[in-house]
């Protein structure tokens, strides 16, 4: 979801470039949302697991590749 918000603000720009290294994890996402909606289309449970599947290789992607900050209103959830 957030790199869908994140899209739609970047389409916004005029003069956005993609960078290179996120052209695999965008290949991974078009290929999860085309899967996802053959599952639902089709009603195929096998297709949406391995929907669920690359949505956790998509997260390590971006987890490894970026430095992610919880947004502010759930920082006090994640304090003791």
């Amino acid at each position: 979801m957030n790199l869908a918000e994140r899209v739609v603000s970047l389409r916004e720009m005029q003069s956005a470039q993609v960078p290179e290294e996120l052209a695999p994890m965008a290949s991974a996402v078009r290929a999860m949302v085309s899967k996802s909606l053959g599952a639902l289309i089709f009603r195929n449970v096998e297709m949406a697991t391995q929907v669920l599947e690359s949505d956790d290789v998509v997260d390590q992607y971006r987890e490894s590749h970026f430095r992610t900050t919880p947004p502010a209103h759930d920082q006090g959830a994640h304090s003791r």
